[in-house]
């Protein structure tokens, strides 16, 4: 796990991970594997069949121009119908807007890459796998008699057991389907889930997720999740172009304007304050512990509100911002502020503990908080 906090750290941790083929994939961190829609639920599961076929009964203009179980696939994924297909894109930046879209979910976003060759739609392993999803019985003799008939090729009995329990990575192509914006946009393609091998042999129901396949995974923490949209935004990634239909754009444009009040009570607690004054300077420090998440430009805006109340009676303020209690015990900060009052003799200056816009305030950013968090949370 490795974690960044802007598209510059983003940028580099991609170029050291990605060599040759490579996809990725970006999501919230609460979902803990990569699941096709279809399995995250059991009657979605043992209903695959029903939910393919009668979708194409009820939609039946949507698919007549379609012929393969792939391609069907595709276009249900694309109604948000329960499918074993998984989207992934080709393009990095893309990934990293799924993981920080949503900017008020307090979970961090996580985008995985996968360094997996690619295979074309209509290989054997692929129609295999997206045939599956349209029938009903795995013996496999049907499923060797369904494939013949439908792809008109055989497929032994290892070539069946080989292929349905792999998952495929889809290769990326820029001719699939140029009328599609949203696709050309995302640069999106899929990896399609495979079976689970019953311990007797026999092919069974159950999807399983991508796990093994996964390269490395990069984490945003929440407290940065905005700042990388913006980020995004800056250089034209953003809900519009993702999602290029007009009443996106309708979202994008009153999102990207409301008006926020950062500043709400009852958002932290001040603990563990200390008076570190000298002779010459009152100095103060003080620990503020989260008591929900807050995106890093509200805590920014927190620290100030905070050092307000003390500069007519401070020359210098500390603050160590934890996002819980089991980080605070764990001297595990998320940032430090630090106020140094302009006026104050530069002999008794501290010297800045990181970077400063106005010469007033200085800051200090963690890059591993997060990654630390769950270090600490397996050793308790």
């Amino acid at each position: 796990m490795e974690q960044v906090n802007n598209l510059s750290q983003f940028k580099e941790m991609v170029q050291k991970h990605s060599t040759g083929e490579t996809y990725y994939r970006g999501q919230l961190s609460h979902y803990t594997d990569i699941n096709s829609s279809i399995s995250r639920d059991k009657g979605y599961v043992l209903n695959e069949d029903k939910i393919f076929n009668e979708s194409v009964l009820i939609m039946p203009k949507e698919f007549e121009h379609i012929h393969e179980p792939i391609d069907y696939l595709a276009k249900m994924q694309h109604y948000n119908i329960p499918t074993r297909l998984i989207d992934m894109t080709v393009n990095p930046l893309i990934a990293l807007f799924f993981a920080v879209e949503n900017v008020d979910d307090e979970n961090d976003g996580i985008v995985y890459i996968f360094n997996k060759n690619g295979e074309l739609k209509d290989c054997k392993h692929v129609r295999l796998l997206s045939l599956l999803a349209k029938i009903n019985d795995y013996t496999f003799s049907f499923i060797q008699k369904k494939f013949e008939e439908h792809y008109g090729e055989i497929i032994t009995i290892p070539e069946i057991t080989h292929y349905s329990t792999k998952p495929a990575f889809i290769k990326y192509s820029q001719n699939e389907d140029k009328t599609n914006i949203r696709i050309t946009n995302q640069k999106g393609t899929f990896a399609i889930c495979c079976n689970e091998m019953s311990p007797n042999g026999t092919l069974g129901q159950n999807i399983m997720p991508l796990v093994s396949d996964i390269k490395v995974k990069i984490r945003i923490p929440y407290e940065y999740k905005k700042v990388v949209k913006q980020e995004l935004d800056n250089i034209g990634i953003n809900k519009a172009f993702i999602y290029p239909e007009l009443p996106s754009v309708g979202d994008y444009v009153r999102e990207k304007y409301k008006y926020r009040n950062y500043v709400k009570e009852n958002i932290y607690t001040i603990v563990n304050t200390k008076d570190e004054s000298t002779g010459a300077a009152k100095r103060l420090s003080m620990v503020v512990v989260l008591e929900k998440p807050q995106q890093i430009e509200q805590i920014k805006v927190i620290c100030k509100t905070i050092i307000n109340g003390y500069k007519k009676s401070q020359d210098v303020v500390w603050i160590y911002i934890a996002k819980s209690g089991e980080d605070y015990k764990n001297t595990n900060w998320i940032m430090r502020a630090q106020w140094i009052r302009p006026t104050l003799n530069e002999m008794f200056k501290p010297l800045p503990i990181g970077n400063s816009q106005d010469g007033e305030y200085y800051w200090d950013y963690s890059e591993d908080y997060s990654v630390r968090s769950d270090f600490y949370k397996t050793m308790s």
